[in-house]
């Protein structure tokens, strides 16, 4: 996505982008509301570039959905991992220790690695895998580009569950009033069981690889129609006059 150039005003659009292995998408919508203090401070402060330290750590956690617990592994105790807020012309320094048995590799995508394929996260093509107790630093500036994006592991599976939104904002002024606030909706499948595992259970049975998932989820949450516990329901609560770009 090299290019944020949009129209003045875009209602009820949103863009998905999507990961082909394992039906994770990332839909974004930008909400016009009154300008909070983080909003602001984010978009007026592009002019001079910043570094941007991130500290991760991927480790085993205990997640419940559709009454199922599942043990998956996650970045920072968070599904879905954190969100990522840049601006363009930033640099990202990102620190990561791999605390589980699974390899690990982290992939920023969509971004342009210039003169930085090692940082890519492509797990044994630009990089070797994490494996427990590794630590790896990427670290790689964004440059001559914008928009919305996202990170997640890049060894087997493990992006089912390990992944995040990856947020890019213009030098340029959008032609379009400054939005408040920016609300990442990641979809994903929820298997009721490690990804990992599952894939393994694939291939030593030579059954089908991709299972039916036991439920959808937005944020790492289920919808109402799931026999979620409380707290694990996906809601939005929003003005109905409020505007909705992306």
């Amino acid at each position: 996505m090299a290019s944020f150039q949009r129209p003045p005003l875009i209602i009820g659009r949103a863009r998905m982008v999507q990961n082909c292995v394992l039906g994770v998408f990332i839909l974004v919508a930008l909400i016009a509301t009154q300008p909070s203090s983080a909003g602001r401070s984010l978009l007026e402060s592009k002019d001079s570039a910043k570094t941007h330290h991130l500290y991760w750590t991927v480790s085993m956690k205990n997640i419940t959905r559709n009454g199922v617990t599942v043990s998956i592994p996650v970045v920072n105790g968070q599904f879905p991992g954190p969100t990522v807020h840049v601006n363009e012309g930033d640099t990202v320094i990102a620190r990561v220790t791999n605390n589980v048995e699974h390899e690990v590799g982290i992939h920023w995508h969509g971004m342009r690695q210039y003169l930085t394929n090692w940082a890519d996260g492509v797990s044994r093509i630009t990089q070797c895998s994490l494996q427990k107790g590794d630590t790896y630093t990427y670290e790689f500036t964004v440059a001559n580009q914008s928009g919305t994006m996202f990170w997640h592991g890049h060894v087997n599976w493990l992006r089912a569950t390990v992944h995040g939104a990856l947020i890019v904002h213009p030098k340029a002024t959008p032609p379009y009033p400054t939005p408040a606030a920016e609300i990442p909706l990641l979809l994903g499948e929820w298997y009721g069981q490690d990804p990992d595992v599952l894939e393994a259970l694939g291939l030593a049975t030579r059954g089908p690889a991709f299972q039916t998932p036991i439920a959808y989820v937005i944020n790492g949450l289920t919808g109402p129609l799931y026999n979620g516990s409380k707290g694990t329901n996906f809601n939005i609560f929003h003005n109905p006059l409020s505007t909705y770009v992306s």
